[in-house]
């Protein structure tokens, strides 16, 4: 009876950032990076620390990017947008903070 009582209480842990609205993109650390002239169509991206990169789509308002910068930031994949980058993800920034 105990386990089942735990499930229970559980059980909407498991639904909570399904849910419109919610913020349950974990926060990974980088670095912003200017590419403009070094590659073709690139402006700024973001460096992860597993060395993954991110084409800026969206950000937080009035937020301003700075080159060299380490941030923690929280992000989404954008989907059916197209970039001619292609140089990493194309991602929305849901939240950014410099470290």
């Amino acid at each position: 009876m105990k386990k089942v009582f735990i499930l229970l209480l559980l059980f909407p842990a498991f639904f909570a950032c399904k849910k419109p609205g919610r913020d349950c993109a974990p926060e990974v650390n980088g670095i912003i990076r200017d590419y403009t002239g070094k590659l073709d169509g690139c402006k700024m991206m973001i460096e992860l620390s597993n060395g993954k990169k991110l084409e800026v789509h969206s950000l937080p308002a009035g937020t301003v990017l700075i080159d060299g910068r380490q941030v923690a930031i929280k992000y989404k994949i954008a989907e059916n947008v197209f970039s001619i980058c292609m140089a990493g993800d194309i991602a929305d920034i849901i939240s950014i903070r410099y470290l």
